[in-house]
């Protein structure tokens, strides 16, 4: 290897395993969330945990925002996300008539 040995080897190595531990730990995963959403998606503490709970907590509003939800309950605790959704049919959707 010459004079310098493994020195320089050992140096990239490092900064590839701390590169590594840093986009692990500090960058959120931002697959299948909406660009509206990103604001939030970034202020979710710990990161890689961030798209789990970002992505139930835009399911949970998309549910309430078309009406299907009459009780909601979110939350982020163990190893996944956990949430709980009611459907609640209305008198327009069971008989077709409009409200």
């Amino acid at each position: 290897m010459g004079k310098r040995g493994y020195g320089v080897y050992m140096f990239f190595a490092s900064l590839l395993i701390f590169s590594a531990l840093f986009v692990f730990f500090f960058i959120s995963e931002t697959k299948g969330t909406p660009l509206e959403a990103m604001d939030r998606l970034f202020k979710i503490n710990p990161k890689y945990k961030a798209n789990q709970i970002s992505l139930a907590e835009l399911q949970i509003e998309e549910e309430m925002f078309r009406g299907r939800v009459s009780n909601a309950s979110f939350s982020a605790g163990g190893d996944d996300v956990k949430h709980e959704l009611q459907y609640v049919e209305h008198d327009s959707v069971r008989t077709g008539s409009k409200a």
